[in-house]
């Protein structure tokens, strides 16, 4: 099927130029204030009644016949009177190609318009307008944009003194249609030493009205130097078959065609993403030789992160290269990008920093080879776990540990928990598959949930998924109304199994009966201080280590808080030595110590395993092991 595109017969629109500063492409333009744009001319007879001039066009086929030559249809239309899609409709001409069925609209401009084309056949045709953009906001179901070429400047078609109604010829290639209705505006301007229209430089003073056409030359120019680059180190081949994701106004796949690579196309984010939900994806499995993701890319990979890494690996052959330019902002973010990629191994990166030009920012080049299928989700069992040397570095910036025990009241605490270095604070998650917020020992829901990681934890915009460990069945009633949060009504603990659930009373005077707090304890655990017990039950365990491996994956982001009343020691110790730990990223920790009593001078709580400074020690080895773990009280 051949990509509908258009070019003049002859033009004197020169290619971008390239030097051997590879990071710094240059396209040919003047240095002087007036720009250059392309129109078209053509030489009336004179006359005092103006007529709209009649095009000859010809459509030129993309591939030879047996003859070697290539297949040419003709056409004829009145300026400004039709769409280009119409004149092809009326003369049988095929209207889609290849590109033109992946393209959203990629801009205007006097010889463009939009139309809104339903999947069903139907047509809404307006012109850039508001009633446009409203109709946009409504999203039906099946719709896509489609890019079209009014034929001749409609607003001045025949209006344009001592035009006398001459054939204007125009010739069509559908490898360069595009190209042409990006860099183009297509005017019938009057003349008398003309004969036939031919597309040529002219000067232009109003810089606004070509701010986007000067932008457009430098992106391909940019994306041409790059492609070169990825040519000479064997990433890329004239004879690869190539896919541009995101595209929308074309400028990489119009670079790949200007090198030579002929069999390019480009795919927008809503026929790439979500075109598998109803099957009608336009591209089969290993399909491509190269995919190409570029900065000016429209893509959202924050919310379709999973979604495009599958399509990607699907659609790319085994031995293909995916190469991205994107925007890196720390070490973090970019081995998260890397992670995403299970298909696929790292063969090179480098910092692409173009100073040539405002239109395309610095970025990071990332090139991938697709090495096999891509897997999703880890075995059951143990996670091969080690900490990477650039998540150490982070934990070199976390908060001071707190290595004192306070002794008054708990407010004391106020200023280390305003001092919580959050690791959000400090790394990009743009790239991440899912963001996800486990609460151990939730309580209800306004004890940590509502009250702290929805209000304070800073999120950067994302939509975390929220589980609520809960072992203490009063609590289920109030999640049933709370959206967004799965509540697993499990104690979590080292091991699927039946544990005893105490119901303590903490005093706070010497007669007053004490606070409830509940706490989980193997049978052969069970408090020696029966009269401090006041209620006790079965509850059903949940082995953590076990549920993160198959619930969740390196390539999410995972926050832990853990408030599970004396448990978090053994229940750390099994995620270390499980590698579960590995698949979190910010754990708070609440390390439950036996403290004074207030109503008993001199006396401590007999009911954990550890005192404060054997807390200060636990957390200090998780540090060093480069686990970004805070206190939490």
């Amino acid at each position: 099927m051949a990509a509908l595109h258009f070019s003049p017969i002859s033009s004197t629109l020169k290619p971008p130029c390239f030097f051997r500063d590879q990071e710094r492409p240059t396209p040919c333009l003047p240095n002087r204030k007036p720009f250059f744009i392309c129109s078209a001319t053509a030489s009336p007879e004179s006359s005092s009644t103006p007529e709209k001039p009649v095009i000859e066009l010809e459509f030129v086929g993309p591939k030879q016949d047996a003859d070697g030559k290539y297949p040419v249809e003709k056409a004829t239309a009145v300026s400004g009177e039709k769409l280009l899609r119409n004149i092809m409709l009326d003369n049988k001409i095929e209207l889609y190609a290849t590109y033109g069925k992946v393209m959203n609209c990629g801009g205007g401009g006097s010889c463009g318009t939009c139309i809104v084309e339903i999947i069903d056949g139907k047509d809404l045709l307006n012109e850039r307008t508001n009633a446009e953009l409203r109709y946009l906001k409504k999203k039906p179901e099946s719709w896509r944009l489609a890019c079209q070429t009014i034929v001749g400047n409609k607003e001045n078609s025949g209006k344009k003194q001592g035009i006398d109604g001459p054939k204007l010829q125009m010739r069509f290639s559908y490898d360069s249609l595009f190209f042409a209705y990006q860099l183009c505006f297509v005017n019938e301007i009057g003349g008398s030493d003309k004969k036939k229209v031919k597309f040529h430089l002219s000067e232009f003073e109003d810089e606004d009205a070509v701010s986007g056409f000067i932008q457009l030359t430098e992106a391909v120019a940019y994306y041409a130097t790059a492609f070169q680059r990825l040519r000479a180190e064997g990433y890329l081949f004239l004879g690869s078959k190539a896919l541009c994701i995101g595209s929308i106004s074309g400028q990489d796949v119009i670079a790949l065609r200007h090198i030579g690579v002929v069999d390019a196309v480009g795919i927008s984010e809503a026929e790439f993403i979500f075109s598998q939900h109803v099957g009608n994806h336009p591209f089969s499995n290993d399909t491509f030789d190269f995919e190409f993701f570029g900065y000016q890319s429209s893509f959202d990979w924050p919310a379709h992160a999973a979604e495009s890494v599958f399509q990607i690996c699907r659609t790319l052959k085994v031995g293909g290269y995916l190469v991205a330019h994107i925007d890196i902002k720390d070490e973090y973010s970019y081995n998260s990008f890397i992670n995403l990629f299970t298909c696929c191994t790292l063969v090179a990166s480098r910092e692409i920093r173009n100073r040539a030009t405002s239109a395309m920012p610095s970025s990071r080049e990332i090139v991938l080879k697709k090495e096999g299928k891509f897997s999703s989700h880890h075995p059951a069992g143990s996670y091969k776990c080690r900490i990477p040397e650039y998540k150490r570095n982070l934990v070199k910036k976390i908060e001071a540990l707190v290595r004192e025990e306070p002794n008054g009241s708990w407010n004391a605490l106020d200023e280390s928990e305003n001092s919580i270095q959050y690791l959000p604070t400090l790394v990009d998650l743009s790239f991440k598959e899912r963001y996800v917020y486990i609460d151990l020992g939730s309580r209800d829901y306004n004890s940590s949930i509502g009250s702290w990681f929805e209000k304070d934890y800073p999120k950067q915009n994302k939509t975390f998924e929220i589980f609520a460990v809960e072992a203490d069945a009063s609590f289920y009633e109030e999640y049933k109304t709370k959206k967004g949060v799965t509540l697993l009504p499990y104690a979590a603990w080292v091991k699927n199994e039946t544990l005893f659930f105490e119901i303590d009373r903490e005093p706070t005077e010497v007669e007053q009966r004490w606070e409830e707090m509940g706490r989980i304890q193997p049978e052969q655990s069970l408090s020696q201080h029966k009269d401090y017990v006041d209620r006790l039950y079965k509850v059903e365990a949940l082995d953590l280590s076990d549920w993160l491996i198959r619930s969740v994956s390196e390539r999410d982001f995972v926050v832990v808080k853990m408030d599970i009343e004396g448990a978090e020691v053994d229940l750390m110790k099994s995620l270390v030595e499980t590698g579960a730990i590995c698949l979190i990223d910010e754990v708070f920790l609440e390390c439950h110590y036996d403290r004074y009593v207030k109503c008993c001078s001199g006396e401590r709580l007999n009911r954990y395993k550890v005192d404060y400074g054997q807390c200060v020690h636990i957390f200090e080895e998780l540090r060093k092991d480069g686990y970004y773990v805070h206190q939490w009280w």
